[in-house]
């Protein structure tokens, strides 16, 4: 298609201010974030399921911030601290780092992110003598520090100081630090410690996670600073969805459009996950470009077949990725079939009782001790269930699957195992 490319319809660089309208909705959540980060002393944790939009969330806030957003102004969104000046510090993560001294070690050296240390200040850095201050004093290189086996009381030393001389050159301005993907670390003990240490600089931290204590084991250790500034992100709602197709077919302008039938199934299928909605708007796209030569010019109206083929391929994608895929003709019939019905359509971790109570809803009385056998053998034989320990306060286990698609694919295999039809009704 001539100059628009299929992933740029759905997957835009959500840091250009002419392209951040792809992300709808959440002002309520921009709001209190941006409100608890204009306290002098403050952290901000997102947290929410695989797919539901945390990280472009999490880029959104750091440019509304920055005032450099063309969408979400922070003279309409921000009570407290709108007279601030903020300076953000967004890495790309590191790749599956152990500890929280890689992740220190990554926000000292990582370059690529326009929002990096080095990005933002290198230049200020050199002016300052900054670099050849550390090299001398530490025998270190800010530029290769993340390769180098630095212990991490040092490491620590280097980054509180690093943000003091920030600090002390721009004495109005509010410094933001920002960690993506935490719940990649592997071990978050010590993350609330580095934001109750640090006080010239407010966090933000952004992970999967039920709760805070999934992607800051010792969240408590920063509670004051957490108080306030915990934002769960839930799905977007249909509508919020169905802008996503229909913007996309803006940036098109009008080439590529949606029938009524595709956008209806689309919202359904993607219960409310902007994740799933880009994949499945992007891989339509693809193949209907994929008939077309390069730089012919053509209009295409997409519908059920398209739907269907893209569908398939966002599953093709995401399997690639497990390490198994459920087997449910290994279990048994009858009663298991609903269980994993109540189980893929819940959206909070479930207890067995809970269980036992939606299936009585659904008019399925199951012995408790069936349950609870299936649980046992579906948590221990297959990758796609995680039992999560009681997150209210509770000894009881909970029960939920790891993402989104896992649900799809779980919804699937029943419908067809029990001789339904596999229509796209059944991920509801």
């Amino acid at each position: 298609m001539p100059g628009v490319e299929p992933r740029h319809l759905f997957f835009p660089k959500i840091l250009k201010s002419d392209e951040a309208s792809h992300f709808f909705g959440r002002e309520s959540a921009f709001g209190q974030a941006l409100d608890h980060l204009g306290n002098d002393e403050a952290a901000v944790a997102i947290y929410g399921e695989r797919g539901i939009g945390k990280s472009s969330f999490a880029w959104q806030l750091a440019s509304i911030l920055d005032d450099s957003n063309s969408v979400f102004k922070r003279s309409k969104l921000q009570r407290v601290g709108r007279e601030k000046r903020y300076e953000c510090i967004f890495p790309s993560p590191a790749n599956k780092p152990k500890s929280i001294s890689s992740v220190i070690a990554n926000i000292l050296s990582e370059k690529t992110s326009e929002y990096s240390l080095h990005a933002r200040y290198g230049q200020r850095f050199q002016d300052w003598g900054l670099y050849d201050s550390i090299q001398k004093r530490y025998g270190v290189s800010l530029h290769d520090i993340g390769f180098k086996n630095v212990g991490d009381d040092l490491l620590f030393t280097i980054f509180k100081e690093i943000l003091h001389e920030i600090k002390n050159a721009n004495p109005r301005s509010s410094l933001v630090v920002f960690i993506d993907e935490a719940d990649e670390i592997d071990n978050t003990d010590g993350l609330g410690q580095l934001m109750k240490r640090i006080d010239v600089a407010n966090f933000v931290v952004v992970g999967i996670g039920d709760t805070v204590g999934d992607i800051i084991q010792d969240h408590a250790s920063a509670g004051r600073k957490l108080i306030g500034g915990l934002v769960e992100l839930e799905g977007l709602n249909s509508n919020q969805i169905g802008e996503i197709f229909d913007h996309a077919s803006e940036r098109s302008n009008r080439r590529i459009t949606f029938t009524s039938e595709y956008l209806a199934r689309a919202k359904t299928v993607c219960a409310g996950f902007p994740w799933f909605a880009q994949n499945l708007g992007y891989q339509s796209v693809l193949s209907v470009v994929r008939n077309h030569d390069p730089g012919e010019d053509f209009t295409a109206r997409l519908g059920r077949a398209e739907f269907r083929l893209a569908l398939d391929a966002v599953r093709g994608v995401y399997q690639q990725s497990l390490e198994k895929r459920i087997d449910f003709t290994e279990l048994e019939v009858a009663g298991p079939r609903e269980i994993i019905r109540v189980l893929a359509k819940a959206r909070k971790p479930l207890t067995d009782t809970e269980i036992s109570k939606e299936l009585i809803r659904s008019e399925r009385r199951i012995p408790m001790a069936k349950i609870d056998n299936f649980l046992y053998r579906l948590v221990h034989d297959a990758s796609l269930l995680t039992k999560v320990a009681g997150k209210s306060g509770d000894s009881e286990d909970r029960f939920r699957f790891r993402d989104p698609i896992a649900r799809t694919f779980a919804l699937e295999i029943v419908d067809q195992h029990s001789g339904e039809e596999s229509s796209d009704k059944s991920f509801s």
